[in-house]
């Protein structure tokens, strides 16, 4: 009986698995092979999304950043006052705008520049070949305010910049004319809630302001009622007549409860009203007394809700929330006052020799 030959390299069948059986099929309506087939279909979505969208985005991307390279750089300078102030094309440009107001006939009559108010600097484009001639300039277009009797305008004049050479104006100005607007603000401070004056604060600022306007810095030093005595405060010189002080506004710092103000110090606005000397205009017997056009000042008053308040600082219009106790003084003493206008204008007197003094003709 012939044996049958073993193939040593053959391995004995395995068993099939149930689950891989050829004549079972899977179920589309069972729930987790409805959960795979549906994460296929958005993983399909989300890189038809990539291919289609977010590369041809990044393309975009890369193009604009590139073009951006090459556009000019617009700066504005200013805020800097050490550029500004040495700069050519600000000259320039205010040389320009002067004469061209003062051409015959001017193109504004009347006109005159009342501030400069900045530049903007474009600077010119990188090269973009090898052959292209580099741009050694730049240019500056300056603004300035100007008015024409009670009109402002804005008037702007573009400067051509080397600095090597210099600068020059490469047209006329432009003129625009600015609106006369009234705007209208509730209370005149943001963070003082608005309150009402006392009698006593305003026989308080009425002494302040007597002493303010009389040009004697011990009365001032104590209406303020500083104690330091090594330092002084300076008065209003060569007023001739006080006139008077209206308080138009009073505010104070809300409490931090949030339920109401304090009483205790708060800041007035006040309309300071005075003729300088030789300043009042003479008026005929039968002619009405002329009113003098007020001077404004924030005024900081403490004890406040007492029967005494005090002023203790003073300073301009906006300025009220920030002003604290006795910040208008100087550390030094004065012992005369600044010299007048009565005493710039007096005829110098004979010294005491009975030569004339130095100046006088002989």
């Amino acid at each position: 009986m012939a044996r049958e030959k073993k193939n040593r390299g053959a391995s004995a069948p395995q068993a099939r698995s149930v689950w891989t059986d050829q004549t079972v099929a899977d179920n589309p309506d069972a729930p987790a092979q409805r959960r795979e087939l549906n994460g296929l279909k958005w993983k399909r979505r989300a890189l038809t999304v990539v291919a289609f969208g977010a590369v041809p985005a990044m393309f975009l991307m890369g193009a604009g950043m590139v073009a951006q390279a090459n556009t000019p750089e617009v700066v504005d300078n200013s805020a800097a006052s050490t550029i500004v102030n040495s700069s050519a094309g600000k000259s320039e440009a205010f040389r320009a705008l002067n004469a061209w107001l003062n051409t015959d006939p001017s193109p504004l009559p009347g006109g005159t520049v009342v501030s400069w108010d900045g530049f903007t600097s474009e600077e010119p484009p990188a090269p973009t070949s090898d052959t292209e001639i580099v741009k050694d300039y730049r240019f500056e277009t300056h603004s300035f305010t100007v008015a024409r009797g009670s009109s402002m305008w804005h008037a702007s004049i573009q400067v051509v910049v080397d600095d090597v050479i210099g600068a020059t104006a490469t047209s006329a100005p432009s003129l625009e004319p600015i609106a006369d607007v009234q705007v209208s603000a509730s209370d005149p401070w943001f963070t003082l809630q608005s309150t009402a004056a006392s009698a006593q604060v305003k026989q308080a600022v009425d002494a302040w302001a007597i002493a303010f306007t009389g040009g004697d810095s011990d009365a001032l030093h104590q209406i303020v009622q500083d104690r330091d005595t090594n330092r002084s405060y300076i008065p209003l010189y060569d007023v001739q007549q006080f006139v008077g002080a209206e308080i138009t506004a009073a505010g104070a710092k809300p409490l931090e409860t949030g339920a109401g103000a304090s009483t205790d110090t708060i800041v007035v606005r006040v309309l300071l009203s005075f003729w300088w000397k030789n300043g009042k205009p003479a008026v005929a017997e039968n002619e009405k007394e002329p009113i003098p056009t007020p001077i404004a000042y924030d005024v900081l008053v403490e004890h406040a809700d007492t029967a005494t308040p005090v002023v203790v600082a003073w300073g301009a219009p906006g300025s009220g929330p920030k002003l604290t106790a006795y910040s208008n003084a100087v550390d030094t003493i004065l012992s005369a006052p600044t010299k007048g206008l009565e005493e710039e204008d007096a005829t110098p007197a004979p010294d005491q020799t009975g030569d004339t003094v130095e100046g006088e003709d002989q």
